[in-house]
């Protein structure tokens, strides 16, 4: 797979949600979803004490634009289909053209979860990359994160195992459970 030939759709389109890359456009109902859903996105995401402005979800968006541009994450909004409302984010981290792999990430509002969102976001992005020609996704979920590992599991993603103490959060080391799915050829 060439790096160099690869084009990721700004835009996929589902049955309950739209992707729409990342852009700073977003930053302020991306602030208030963070700060709306502070001590709920916090138990598994260990960057959120460090927003505390909209100015730090501009600087996030600004990296998320450069990582799309280097083609090394591709990250999406997630707009509920029928509002328009900015439910959540994720996409692929990690990406790596050489393996053909990559890792998914997603957050969703602390009112939006249980509506099949992040499922529907895995679904779109892997339908892409594989069509594309990626080999190998995965999906990384905190020990305590059963809705995240519900998400991978559902998907059709297989266990792997568990990374011990692989992320330092806030209140100490934890493990994380790794599911992959690999390219039916």
């Amino acid at each position: 797979m060439q790096k160099d030939e690869f084009i990721m759709p700004e835009e996929l389109d589902g049955e309950k949600i739209r992707l729409v890359k990342r852009h700073r456009k977003y930053s302020g109902e991306m602030f208030e979803l963070i700060e709306r859903s502070r001590d709920f996105l916090r138990e598994f995401l260990y960057w959120v004490d460090a927003v505390k402005s909209e100015k730090d979800v501009d600087d996030a968006m600004d990296m998320f634009v450069r990582q799309w541009e280097d083609k090394t994450a591709f990250d999406f909004v997630m707009l509920e289909r029928t509002s328009g409302k900015v439910v959540g984010a994720g996409g692929v981290h990690e990406v790596n053209f050489k393996n053909g792999s990559a890792n998914f990430g997603y957050l969703l509002d602390q009112g939006q979860t249980g509506k099949g969102y992040a499922s529907e976001l895995v679904r779109l992005v892997e339908e892409c990359l594989f069509a594309k020609g990626f080999h190998r996704l995965a999906i990384e979920a905190d020990v305590r994160n059963t809705a995240s590992q519900r998400v991978a599991e559902r998907a059709g993603y297989a266990y792997e195992g568990t990374l011990r103490d692989v992320v330092l959060a806030y209140d100490g080391y934890r493990s994380h459970k790794l599911y992959s799915k690999l390219q039916k050829k």
